[in-house]
Formats: C-alpha cells, structure tokens, sequence
C-alpha cells in the first residue's frame, strides 16, 4: 500500500505525510477525470460518502462496492446523502463471508445506459 499512488481529496489539508500521497482540494471533478483518463489499475474511494456522490453525480463511478454488516442501529446517515437525483443500480454480483458479511457489487446506470464502462 505504501507504494501506490494515493490522492487525498480535502478541503481542510495542505499535504500528506504518507508516502506516495498527493492532496486535492480545487477541481476534484476533473481531477478525477484526468486519473481515469491515465492508464493502469482502477481507482478507489475509501470512506467518502460525500466524494463517493460528487464522483456519481459527474459520472465518474464505474461499480460501487457495498459491504453489508448484519448489526442493526438505531441511528445513523445514509450512505449517499445529498444525492441530488435517484440512481438505478445493476447488480454485479454478491459474495457472502463467513462473518455474515454480504458484499454487493452494482453498476451505475447512467441516463439509462448500462453498458460495460
């Protein structure tokens, strides 16, 4: 992990001590878009609901992996709150781990468009 690339998008940190890091904090969209638009592995977000929604909204997501855990609370935030519209969602494909935990992998369908990206 401490080789690969990373970009830390923040509006509130000027640098990364993590080996390899860049931060990113003006022009996430096309940002992103450049990554993509660059050869070699796929890129992940890690923990940004609010990223994870910007990047939907420009169309930049190509598959959303969601872990269910079975424990069940009383209170919380969704997932994707601030969504501005509703997304339909393909699934992929699901795997069950011993713990109970459900790994759900779904497809974006954008502008009714569910071709392979």
């Amino acid at each position: 992990m401490n080789s690969l690339p990373k970009v830390v998008v923040s509006t509130t940190l000027e640098e990364a001590d993590w080996n390899n890091t860049r931060v990113v904090s003006e022009d996430i969209v096309e940002e992103i878009s450049e990554l993509k638009r660059q050869s070699g592995d796929d890129l992940a977000i890690f923990g940004s609901s609010k990223l994870t929604v910007s990047m939907l909204e420009a169309g930049l997501v190509d598959e959303l992996r969601i872990i269910v855990n079975p424990i069940l609370l009383g209170d919380g935030h969704s997932l994707f709150a601030g969504l501005a519209d509703d997304f339909e969602l393909r699934l992929l494909d699901t795997k069950t781990f011993g713990n109970g935990n459900v790994l759900h992998r779904y497809r974006p369908v954008y502008g009714g468009d569910d071709r392979e990206r």
